[in-house]
């Protein structure tokens, strides 16, 4: 247990969130005029603090472990993608009390607990994608633009190898690198959450006695998909926290 922390914290201070806040935050310093030792223990002060960030983040990643699940802890549109996966569960459910007993409904049922897991990776994902969000907008993206605008003016020729200016460029370049991370794995999670609401209305159908047993099995393997993707979304973003 010991191992596995001394291994967490040091994922955590190796992480891009921990280097772009102390980044940024040594950039503050320097853009303030403050001497160089100052700005570096601003820039210390990011590092710790996006480090922490970045533990939160991998926090509970894993899957195995049934979580509760509170959309309203979100901000949107993280909150909306978990309410559109839990609507999809809840549909579901109401197709399986809707089945008779029988090796349809004891089917269906499997298949259900598939559905709870590609709704908990959702959740997990959702948190993710938050904490990210909250990143992005702690460092600033449109005041970062202004910033390096006013910077490079002002170097004019010595633009290219102005220290202020490489640092502002390089907390622009790693805000957009995160935001753009942030809307593809919204994007994804789009798409995801409608398949599970797919797989919601074919079960309605199956519970009806509107399909076969290949209708049955293809249904199991459409959600073991997504889900399995669903996990893949939530460990890539787990690979850029750390």
């Amino acid at each position: 247990m010991e191992r596995h922390s001394r291994r967490s914290a040091g994922r955590a201070l190796r992480s891009p969130a921990a280097v772009v806040l102390a980044v940024g935050s040594a950039g503050v310093g320097a853009v303030a005029g403050l001497p160089v030792l100052a700005a570096l223990a601003i820039g210390a002060g990011g590092y710790a603090l996006g480090a922490a960030a970045s533990a939160l983040l991998r926090r509970d990643g894993g899957g195995g472990r049934q979580e509760r699940i509170d959309p309203f802890t979100l901000g949107d549109p993280w909150r909306r993608r978990v309410q559109a996966a839990l609507s999809a569960q809840q549909r579901y459910e109401a197709a399986i009390r809707g089945t008779r007993d029988g090796p349809l409904r004891e089917r269906l049922v499997d298949v259900g607990a598939r559905i709870e897991a590609g709704v908990q990776e959702c959740w997990r994902i959702a948190n993710q994608g938050n904490a990210l969000g909250k990143g992005v907008r702690t460092l600033g993206i449109v005041e970062l633009r202004t910033r390096l605008d006013t910077a490079e003016a002002t170097a004019g020729a010595r633009a290219v190898d102005d220290q202020q200016v490489a640092s502002l460029r390089a907390q622009l370049e790693s805000a957009e690198r995160l935001s753009t991370t942030s809307a593809d794995a919204d994007a994804r999670l789009v798409v995801l959450t409608a398949r599970l609401d797919e797989a919601a209305a074919r079960a309605v159908e199956l519970s009806l006695g509107s399909g076969t047993d290949a209708d049955l099995v293809g249904l199991g393997s459409e959600v073991d998909e997504v889900v399995d993707q669903l996990e893949a979304l939530r460990l890539a973003l787990g690979e850029v926290a750390g």
